[in-house]
């Protein structure tokens, strides 16, 4: 019951969030981006355009999640997620209009940058984490 509860908080949502082995529901995730660095390197006698390579990343992407709860346990999950603590394998699941997964996104392993709780008001429900920063190796669309 207790579980449903948090689902409850955001039933509006489209989308869920495995982080290792805990389930996470946020009510918004920014900062959905692949990238890819390149070098730019113009030829002689090619006045046309420059040849582009691609080159290893120097930055690791930073995934932001907003206004989450941990929805498979009773908040012990949330202890793993300590600045600095170390995220090894991560998936977003999409839910279609259907209530099937329409897509999935996911990363091989990150570390946690940012984590913001919400101010503490007994007379307000609020969810437990403000804000969840991960950075990441990248995301790839499966």
């Amino acid at each position: 019951m207790e579980g449903q509860k948090r689902r409850d908080w955001l039933a509006n949502n489209r989308f869920v969030l495995w982080l290792g082995s805990s389930q996470m529901g946020f009510s918004k995730i920014r900062n959905l981006v692949q990238e890819m660095e390149y070098d730019s390197i113009a030829e002689g006698g090619r006045n046309w355009s420059p040849h582009l390579f691609p080159k290893p990343k120097e930055n690791m992407e930073t995934l932001i999640l907003e206004h989450g709860v941990c929805l498979n346990d009773n908040g012990e999950g949330i202890k793993s997620f300590r600045k600095g603590s170390r995220i090894q394998g991560a998936v977003i699941a999409v839910y279609s209009d259907s209530g099937g997964i329409g897509r999935v996104l996911s990363f091989d392993s990150g570390i946690v940058t940012k984590l913001q709780m919400t101010d503490l008001d007994a007379v307000k429900k609020e969810l437990f984490i403000e804000t969840l920063e991960i950075a990441h190796t990248g995301l790839r669309l499966e």
